[in-house]
């Protein structure tokens, strides 16, 4: 049966959620409860990280009704990350400046992180060697994106599904995405709706980097933008390709300051139902706060606890 958001974080053992570090830099929500998991950002007008939130300053609403957060984090928790990177013919010129800025990605990342890398062209791989899940090494990383060929049409939707079916693999708690590409599809199997709906029903945050010409015929912004906003991540759209390292920098330091929270909604509906979130942070007054999170999931299938 599928996993998908509401069970994907489920402990048999009885309690208030809390978190555990079980070994090292390892933590695991330990609840009787299915979870939505929701990964936040808070900025300030000027686009600068708040800090040093409690609890008490969100609210979440689903469908308009206000839930009970029963998980709360400000920690620099270790993430499972998944680099989906375009590969196809139109990236040529831009593929040095690609693997060097996802070498700064890496960089700037925790060490406990567990990263994985899916190219796509004509169709969609995943680009560790065969039984590696995951990988914190930049020098593997680095080869696993710069050893495809950029060649072909672009197979994006398949790369995004293939990308958030593996990190289900991880124990991670908060799961990130981090798709560069123009946006444009012309290869995949899968529509644009289906991949969606599998970002709907997946705890991952999307940031999108879009790399692309002016006149490119085969960008989609569009597209980009959809993403991260239903995932609660953000879309990057740089002026010049010299400008991503740095901005591929910034993103990782930004999911080291996202706060982490969980709620357990009510189980009426049917599955395949897609529900509305809404994270609010009450600010200082006089100040106005910025917030990304999820926007909306889809009610799974009921799951036993396991």
């Amino acid at each position: 049966m599928k996993r998908s958001l509401l069970a994907y974080l489920v402990s048999a053992l009885a309690g208030i959620a809390g978190a555990s570090q079980v070994a090292k830099d390892e933590f695991v929500i330990k609840t009787n409860a299915d979870l939505v998991i929701l990964d936040v950002a808070v900025e300030d007008r000027n686009g600068t990280h708040v800090a040093n939130l409690t609890k008490e300053r969100f609210e979440i609403r689903e469908d308009g009704k206000i839930q009970n957060v029963r998980y709360f984090s400000q920690e620099d928790l270790p993430v499972a990350v998944g680099l989906v990177v375009d590969q196809s013919g139109s990236m040529t010129t831009k593929r040095r400046v690609v693997v060097n800025s996802a070498r700064s990605f890496v960089e700037s990342s925790n060490p406990s992180d567990e990263m994985f890398v899916v190219n796509f062209n004509d169709r969609a791989r995943l680009g560790l060697p065969h039984g590696v899940s995951f990988s914190s090494n930049v020098l593997a990383l680095q080869l696993a994106i710069s050893a495809a060929s950029a060649e072909g049409r672009t197979s994006l939707n398949d790369a995004i599904v293939m990308a958030l079916e593996h990190v289900r693999k991880s124990d991670r708690i908060r799961k990130v995405i981090l798709v560069v590409s123009d946006g444009g599809d012309n290869a995949s199997h899968a529509s644009e709706k289906q991949m969606m709906d599998r970002v709907a029903e997946t705890p991952v945050t999307i940031y999108t980097v879009g790399i692309f010409e002016p006149d490119d015929p085969d960008k989609n912004p569009g597209l980009l933008r959809r993403l991260s906003r239903l995932s609660g991540g953000e879309a990057y759209l740089p002026e010049s390709v010299g400008d991503i390292a740095n901005l591929m920098a910034h993103i990782g330091k930004e999911i080291r300051s996202r706060y982490t929270l969980a709620y357990a909604p009510s189980r009426s509906g049917e599955a395949g139902e897609r529900r509305k979130i809404q994270v609010h942070v009450n600010g200082q007054e006089g100040h106005k706060l910025v917030v990304r999170a999820r926007t909306a999931y889809q009610l799974p299938e009921m799951e036993a606890a396991k």
